[in-house]
């Protein structure tokens, strides 16, 4: 699944611009294996503030992504999901999803330590259809 917004991100990157947090979480996003096998633009990273989190959002909007998935357990990140969701990316539900990783470690190795799922924040901005 390629991403010509994200793909000119990478471009950049590797000509050595920097790049602010937000093109950098998203860029990592898009060359994960969740991201390569499944099509799940997850996050890991803690999202400091609601600014940075309106910029992930800016940023998602840019590369036409509609789907986030919010995967690591920080606390304290309320100022930062009502930010995307005050950008129009709403949170739709707690949702378990594949965890690539896994997949990826019994295909090499043939066993993993990871688990095969993971829980996951849902941001849409489109709701789904029932």
């Amino acid at each position: 699944m390629k991403n010509a917004y994200i793909d000119q991100l990478l471009d950049r990157l590797a000509d050595g611009e920097k790049m602010t947090d937000t093109k950098l979480i998203l860029t990592r996003a898009y060359q994960a294996p969740a991201y390569t096998r499944y099509g799940f633009i997850c996050v890991n990273d803690a999202l400091h503030g609601a600014e940075k989190a309106a910029a992930l959002a800016q940023q998602l909007s840019m590369a036409g992504i509609n789907e986030l998935y919010i995967t690591g357990e920080w606390g304290n990140q309320f100022e930062a999901w009502m930010a995307l969701d005050s950008f129009g990316l709403e949170l739709r539900g707690i949702r378990r999803i594949m965890n690539a990783e896994y997949y990826q470690d019994i295909e090499r190795w043939g066993d993993s330590d990871r688990p095969n799922e993971l829980l996951a924040l849902k941001f849409s901005f489109k709701e789904e259809s029932k």
